[in-house]
């Protein structure tokens, strides 16, 4: 059952027809959580899929998803492309590099300043009128979701 409601929410903005491809939607956690950033949809894939294995999971579910999402609910409704939905299932479910990359690259859109901390740092200092508006709290936040280094953004994707 929590499978059915997690797919139902993901597919959402399919069936509007706002995107072709659920991790397309920027304001929903399923493309953060195949590009492994999402803390709080790794547990419920855990619990759902009984999976030790976070990838695993997510490929199950990546199956289950595309599947239903083929099939229009009601006539007029967005569909996931027939052709995309086969591709994902004939992968097993499984994200290639491009589309992992494309999960991750929220950073660069959402991040607004990325780079080092001094980098960030003065960027903020330089802009801080503008930037205001975005966050009341100025200064450079450590990458999550991979080893970056010493790579900061001036905001999270969640912020």
């Amino acid at each position: 059952a929590v499978e059915m409601v997690a797919a139902y929410i993901d597919l959402n903005p399919v069936r509007a027809g706002i995107v072709n491809d659920p991790k397309g939607y920027r304001y929903n956690g399923y493309g953060e959580a195949m590009g492994g950033v999402n803390r709080s949809r790794k547990g419920l894939m855990k619990a759902v899929y009984e999976e030790a294995d976070w990838k695993a999971a997510l490929t199950s579910y990546r199956q289950v998803l595309f599947g239903k999402g083929a099939v229009a609910r009601k006539e007029g409704q967005g569909a996931i492309d027939g052709r995309q939905a086969q591709s994902v299932l004939d992968k097993n479910g499984k994200l290639s590099r491009t589309e992992l990359l494309y999960c991750r690259i929220r950073y660069f859109s959402n991040g607004l300043i990325i780079g080092g901390k001094e980098f960030v740092q003065n960027c903020i200092e330089q802009n801080k009128d503008q930037l205001d508006s975005y966050c009341r709290d100025l200064h450079p936040r450590e990458m999550k979701g991979g080893d970056w280094g010493k790579m900061t953004v001036f905001r999270n994707s969640r912020n």
